[in-house]
């Protein structure tokens, strides 16, 4: 059978896991895509929150909830975890999904950074040219706003004096009673 295009973007395995309760459940956890591989980066130092931010279950199982990352598309039928989840684990169902999550997205997140720092090495210093060619018009042109919108000496007339405030008394005035 041939899979789809979209089995890459969503790629991943499925895991029974155990849950602190004893219960078992069905858990997909899956291959970040590459637009998001900088979420997965950003939680990697937690664990719990990789664990999170890469595990699926079923949508016909799912109730509603906030999940970790809205802004990562869920994989067709499933839904994310909500924040929290795992820690309905078991020891032994958190260590195999985190190694799961780490095996699929680690070295994936771990290169696209690389690719990052890289582009950014690449452009600062055209964007550093840019800067130069463009702050001398910047400042003409906010020079020349700011006169326009100068307050001039002879054609502004002076804005009425209000009264002077009364001097505060010496002596403390009697509380209302």
């Amino acid at each position: 059978m041939k899979s789809s295009p979209l089995s890459i973007l969503f790629a991943g395995e499925t895991y029974p896991v155990t849950l602190i309760n004893g219960a078992r459940i069905k858990i997909f956890v899956r291959a970040i895509p590459q637009q998001f591989l900088g979420d997965f980066l950003a939680v990697a130092e937690q664990q719990h929150l990789v664990v999170e931010l890469c595990c699926y279950r079923s949508a016909r199982e799912t109730v509603k909830k906030m999940a970790f990352t809205p802004a990562i598309p869920p994989p067709d039928g499933y839904s994310p975890v909500p924040p929290g989840w795992s820690q309905n684990l078991s020891d032994a169902s958190f260590e195999e999904l985190y190694a799961a999550a780490c095996r699929l997205n680690f070295t994936r997140a771990a290169n696209w950074g690389q690719r990052q720092i890289a582009a950014k090495k690449t452009i600062a210093p055209i964007q550093q040219a840019v800067m130069e060619q463009v702050a001398p018009l910047i400042d003409r042109m906010m020079t020349t706003v700011l006169q326009r919108f100068a307050p001039s000496s002879t054609s502004t007339p002076s804005a009425p004096s209000l009264p002077a405030a009364p001097a505060p008394s010496s002596s403390p005035s009697p509380l209302p009673g």
